[in-house]
């Protein structure tokens, strides 16, 4: 960008007085630019700072005398105005503020700069009006210029520091799925990672759809990890179960118990054998699954070769059903078991009508007897139904 009051009748000594002249009303110009932000974005200034209003002002006095500079001289160097405005933009994100706020206050002392510089080049009657224009659009493009240095600062710092605090994350989610974490070195970390230790947490294993990644921002992710989780804060708490199944369908994702921080790890555990039954067929995936709500067929599915035998013994009866309808058979008798033998649950979840549901109900009481009804021996039937799905999958 050039800064050249050019082709405009002034000659390089006429350009020079009136440089002379705007040059002697900057310090005023600036004290109402700050006076200007001060009414218009009061949040901007530093209120618990009562120095701040100074610093702004040296601020917008520098930036003002500047301008005047690069009018007198077009080849003069911007770049150390820009560097320095770029350390504001990094100073603002850290800070915690955003760009709106600071573009704000940039734009209304840039407002009131225009309008005085103008009225003091008007107030000289031999400037031509088109110089005038020329002057306020050559300040407009300069505050531009300084407003795209602290945007640049700004996203630098801004985005530093997102790198730093996720590198802080993942220490944290390391420290807390190690076993027996020391607590003060846990307590650390969170501070530095921005993250309130909480009273329970309870880590939740994941494995990726086939489309998005989304997570729920207020979970503490483990995506670096070989196998992937997250860490949810006061898991029981009212909405946080909802709200997490609702955050967490991109993934095929199980829950682990309930604990105190420090034993993350065992909750990991849990979760990641209930993901694996979910992986193997065992349990559905469409909505996270909990490990508490599946105590009995985590603690049988320890020995697949055992639960193989007991399928192979309790399904033994499909077997004289005709290989067409075996695979529907079994899933209606799973459904059954599930849903307590309502016909007209069973049809919704099956999504078929219920005088279908009926007629394999007749079926499956020829093939089975008694025995299917049998409330003892409900859990093994839906294990060893499950296993024998999963391996048809």
């Amino acid at each position: 960008m050039r800064y050249r009051l050019a082709g405009l009748g002034l000659d390089d000594v006429q350009v020079a007085e009136l440089v002379g002249l705007l040059r002697e009303h900057v310090p005023e110009v600036s004290r109402e630019a700050v006076k200007e932000i001060e009414q218009q974005v009061p949040e901007y200034l530093r209120n618990h700072d009562p120095r701040y209003p100074e610093v702004l002002y040296r601020m917008c006095e520098q930036a003002n005398f500047r301008f005047l500079d690069l009018l007198e001289d077009p080849d003069a160097s911007l770049d150390d105005m820009l560097a320095f405005f770029r350390s504001v933009g990094e100073g603002e994100a850290r800070e915690g503020r955003g760009e709106g706020l600071w573009q704000s206050a940039l734009r209304a002392g840039t407002g009131v700069t225009v309008r005085r510089l103008t009225e003091v080049a008007e107030s000289r009657t031999e400037v031509p009006g088109s110089v005038i224009g020329q002057i306020t659009q050559l300040v407009l493009a300069y505050h531009d210029q300084l407003i795209t240095a602290m945007r640049q600062g700004h996203a630098t710092a801004a985005a530093r520091a997102a790198g730093e605090r996720e590198e802080r994350v993942r220490k944290l989610v390391d420290l807390l799925v190690t076993d027996d974490p020391d607590p003060r070195e846990l307590a650390e970390l969170a501070r530095e990672a921005r993250w309130e230790l909480p009273r329970t947490v309870a880590a939740v294993a994941l494995k990726r759809r086939d489309h998005g990644h989304r997570l729920p921002s207020w979970a503490l992710p483990g995506l670096h990890l070989a196998q992937p989780c997250v860490i949810v804060s006061d898991p029981d708490g009212p909405g946080r179960r909802a709200a997490l199944e609702s955050g967490l369908t991109d993934w095929i994702a199980a829950i682990g118990p309930t604990t105190e921080p420090a034993r993350t790890s065992r909750s990991l555990g849990w979760a990641r054998r209930t993901l694996d039954l979910v992986e193997r067929g065992l349990l559905p995936g469409d909505r996270p699954a909990v490990a508490l709500d599946q105590v009995g067929l985590l603690v049988i599915t320890r020995d697949d070769d055992l639960v193989g035998a007991l399928a192979a013994r309790l399904l033994e009866p499909l077997g004289r059903a005709r290989e067409p309808q075996r695979e529907r058979l079994a899933e209606t008798l799973l459904a059954c078991l599930e849903c307590r033998f309502n016909a007209n649950e069973v049809a919704v979840r099956l999504a078929v009508h219920a005088q279908t549901v009926r007629y394999r109900l007749r079926r499956l009481d020829e093939l089975f007897g008694p025995a299917m009804h049998d409330p003892n021996r409900s859990l093994d039937l839906q294990l060893a139904l499950r296993h024998w799905l999963a391996g048809r999958g």
